[in-house]
């Protein structure tokens, strides 16, 4: 496999499949490696997916961190349930117990850093780019959709800092401003003839695109209630709790799916976690 290294964007897909198959050689050698050894993986790992989740400077870059989180955690989990309680006990690592840093989850970076491509599209360009944005609006249009812009990156960080983010998000649709903002992006794109959603935002429609930015709020928690399960999952094993019983357990378990502030969904039949999210997506996490 050949890596650009001068490419303007990372090759993000090559730094994924590379973290799994390093998780994979770890599950598969779980009865080979000495626990220290796993558990030290799994901490380097996980370390360094939370400095490039604190770190990331955009939305992409935000969900490939937080891509690489979930991964560490699925396969911590997969390591834990095929091995005995003894040496699952020796090879956990410390950060299944810890709270996921604040600087990890939050979205403030990530959101200013979409703020800031956003404006670049409106600095003059040389003639001959393929879609020159600059030259398609008024400097009062420009300033126009920037304020726009601002407004609603401003409300998705306050948003993604507060306790009450979904009822928030249900709030966002009806707000004027950013109805305001959804209908003079679709008046100047109509102007530019698809020009504008197409350069900037590709097949996105711009209600979807708000929306869309918006539901990105909600991807930290998932985050947060995939390590919750995990915690919960293991004190299963570790109790020995029989299937009949774990509904019961998993109603009176101090871990909550903070998602929805609900007991965890259990699968009876296939012995597994689901963690439904807003977008639909289902994560599942076995026992």
């Amino acid at each position: 496999m050949t890596i650009d290294l001068l490419a303007s964007v990372p090759d993000y897909g090559s730094d994924i499949r590379l973290q799994q198959l390093a998780l994979i050689d770890l599950w598969l050698n779980r009865n080979n490696y000495a626990p220290e050894k796993i558990k030290q993986a799994l901490q380097k790992d996980y370390d360094f997916r939370l400095k490039q989740s604190a770190n990331a400077s955009t939305l992409l870059e935000k969900m490939i961190a937080l891509a690489g989180l979930r991964h560490n955690y699925y396969w911590l989990n997969e390591i834990l349930k095929s091995v005995d309680s003894d040496k699952a006990a020796a090879l956990t690592p410390r950060y299944l117990e810890t709270p996921i840093p604040a600087s990890a989850l939050s979205m403030r970076m990530a959101y200013i850093g979409e703020l800031q491509f956003y404006m670049s599209l409106f600095k003059p360009q040389n003639a001959d780019d393929e879609f020159n944005l600059a030259s398609q609006l008024s400097d009062n249009e420009k300033q126009r959709l920037l304020n726009y812009q601002a407004t609603l990156l401003k409300r998705l960080i306050h948003i993604s800092e507060s306790n009450d983010f979904q009822q928030q998000l249900k709030q966002l649709e009806a707000d004027n401003n950013i109805q305001q903002y959804v209908e003079l992006m679709t008046a100047l794109d109509k102007d530019s003839g698809g020009k504008l959603s197409e350069f900037a935002f590709g097949d996105t429609p711009f209600e979807q695109f708000v929306l869309l930015i918006a539901k990105y709020i909600e991807r930290p928690y998932e985050l947060t209630a995939i390590q919750k399960a995990v915690k919960v999952l293991q004190a299963i094993r570790q109790q020995g709790i029989k299937p009949v019983n774990i509904p019961a357990f998993l109603q009176q378990s101090e871990q909550h799916n903070p998602l929805i502030q609900k007991p965890f969904a259990w699968d009876s039949d296939k012995q597994r976690i689901m963690i439904k999210t807003a977008e639909g997506q289902i994560y599942y996490l076995a026992l």
